[in-house]
């Protein structure tokens, strides 16, 4: 089975609507894991938004596997390693910030707004459920007929 990695991770400090933005303004750089990040800086507001796409979605489904893009974005949100099932919103709107994520056909989608000195704990958070998914079995029973 081919490897699905993260395409991109864009921070944007600040509102960006009405905002004369620059191709300059732009900082582009790939991780050594091959993760490539963009980011925006715009100070005009103390927040942050965090985009996470994974080029995964439905056109990768076959019938009889169809939905399983969907299930494993609902997945992303009950535990990890560090932070446990349903934690990820907890810890995160108990700190200010919200979230949400998305399934197309060609991407599975993740952001985050929260306050930008929030930004170290959002990090370790996102890094904790990409890298330790907890697949339990009794949250993936639970899960059955969202």
């Amino acid at each position: 089975m081919k490897m699905i990695r993260s395409v991109a991770l864009c921070l944007l400090l600040g509102p960006l609507a009405g905002a004369m933005t620059q191709v300059g303004d732009v900082a582009t750089f790939t991780l050594a894991n091959g993760m490539k990040v963009i980011v925006l800086e715009d100070h005009s507001i103390p927040n942050a938004t965090l985009f996470i796409f994974w080029r995964v979605g439905s056109r990768n489904e076959v019938p009889g596997i169809t939905g399983l893009s969907h299930f494993f974005e609902h997945m992303m949100f009950n535990g990890a390693a560090k932070y446990g099932p349903k934690q990820f919103d907890r810890v995160m709107e108990a700190h200010g910030g919200s979230n949400n994520a998305f399934t197309s056909e060609d991407v599975t989608a993740y952001f985050d707004n929260f306050p930008v000195e929030t930004a170290p704990l959002i990090f370790e958070m996102e890094a904790d459920r990409i890298g330790h998914l907890a697949l339990d079995p009794c949250m993936v029973r639970a899960s059955e007929g969202w």
